[in-house]
C-alpha cells in the first residue's frame, strides 16, 4: 500500500501522546502470544480461534463466521485475499466489539452479534477491521494524531462494502449503511465517546455494537 499521510517528526509531545497506546500494544502483544495457540479452524484460508465455548456453540459459531467471510470473499474478493496477505487471524470472543488488534495482527469478533445479527453485517465489519489491518501492515497505526483519518479510511471501506450487496438480497445493509455513515460523522472513536455511546446504548436496551452508536 502506498503512504498516502505526510511523515512528521516525533516531537516530544507527540511522543508523549502515544505512550499510552505504545504500553497497551505491549500488554496486548503478551497476551495474545500466550492465549493464541495454532488456529482450530479456518475460514476461506484463515486462522481461526474461539474462546473457551460449550461444545454445543462452537460449530454454530464457526458455521456463522464462515458464512461472514464467504459473503465478503464474493463480493470484496480483494479483501480477503489481502487479509491472507497480510497473516491476520481471527478469533471469536465472548465479550467486547469487534476490532483489530495490531500487535498480535488478530481480528476480535464478538460472539453474541456473530449469532445473532445478519451475515452481511458480520462481514461489513471484517471489511472494516480488515481496512485497519492494512494499514498497520503498511505502518500507518492508530496513533492520536491519526485516528480520525485511519477510522474515516475503514469507514469508507465499510460502507463502499454495503452499498455494493444488492439490496433485494440484503435488505438491512442499505439502512445499516446509513446508521453508519451518520455515527461517522462524530469522533466516536475516542475513548470518552465510546464511553458514552456505550452507556446511551445500554440505556436503551441495545446491544454495546461497534460504533456504539450504529
Amino acid at each position: 500500500m502506498r503512504r498516502s499521510w505526510p511523515r512528521r517528526r516525533p516531537t516530544p509531545w507527540r511522543l508523549l501522546r502515544r505512550a499510552p497506546r505504545v504500553l497497551a500494544f505491549a500488554l496486548e502483544w503478551a497476551v495474545g502470544r500466550r492465549l493464541l495457540g495454532p488456529g482450530e479452524a479456518a475460514a476461506a484460508g484463515l486462522a481461526v480461534h474461539l474462546g473457551a465455548f460449550p461444545d454445543a456453540e462452537r460449530s454454530p459459531l464457526l458455521a456463522r463466521l464462515g458464512e461472514a467471510v464467504a459473503l465478503l470473499e464474493a463480493f470484496a474478493p480483494r479483501a480477503v485475499r489481502r487479509l491472507r496477505l497480510d497473516g491476520v487471524r481471527l478469533l471469536v470472543a465472548h465479550q467486547g466489539s469487534t476490532c483489530y488488534w495490531p500487535a498480535t495482527n488478530v481480528i476480535a469478533v464478538r460472539a453474541p452479534a456473530l449469532a445473532a445479527q445478519p451475515a452481511s453485517l458480520t462481514a461489513s465489519e471484517l471489511r472494516h477491521e480488515g481496512a485497519h489491518a492494512r494499514l498497520a501492515r503498511a505502518g500507518v497505526w492508530p496513533w492520536p494524531d491519526l485516528i480520525a483519518r485511519v477510522e474515516r479510511r475503514c469507514v469508507t471501506e465499510q460502507l463502499g462494502f454495503l452499498r455494493a450487496l444488492p439490496p433485494g438480497e440484503f435488505p438491512g445493509a442499505a439502512a445499516y449503511a446509513d446508521r453508519l455513515e451518520e455515527a461517522a460523522r462524530r469522533p466516536w472513536w475516542t475513548a470518552r465517546d465510546r464511553i458514552r455511546g456505550i452507556a446511551r446504548a445500554l440505556r436503551e436496551g441495545r446491544s454495546a455494537v461497534f460504533p456504539p452508536d450504529v
